[in-house]
């Protein structure tokens, strides 16, 4: 079982990396070329236009959330996904998670899939 937040009270800059076997919140943008590992969740209060990667210890039932989803890849537990080459962009906040081997985005405030 996953435990512990770590609350990053700033953005994160291309070339930065934070890693925690919890989960990790970043206040602020993960712009480009950073990087988010986290054994729990990500919640990203901002833009998320880096690499995240929720359950990186291996568990698929964490999840991405970010007030604006831009990121060119995702990760939960062992899935990965990429982003179109023509992704929409001001969607407002998305929520990111495995379901049945594949990953789903959702606005967030719909009911989840089952």
């Amino acid at each position: 079982m996953v435990e512990g937040t770590l609350v990053v009270p700033r953005g994160l800059r291309a070339g930065q990396r934070v890693e925690y076997p919890g989960t990790v919140v970043i206040l602020g943008d993960v712009n480009p070329g950073a990087e988010v590992m986290a054994g729990g969740d990500v919640i990203v209060v901002g833009r998320l236009m880096g690499l995240a990667h929720a359950g990186a210890l291996g568990d698929e039932e964490r999840f991405i959330f970010a007030l604006e989803l831009r990121a060119k890849q995702v990760r939960i537990g062992p899935h990965l996904a990429q982003a179109p080459e023509e992704a929409e962009e001001g969607l407002g906040p998305e929520v990111v998670r495995a379901l049945e081997g594949r990953i789903v985005v959702e606005p967030w405030g719909r009911k989840p899939l089952p």
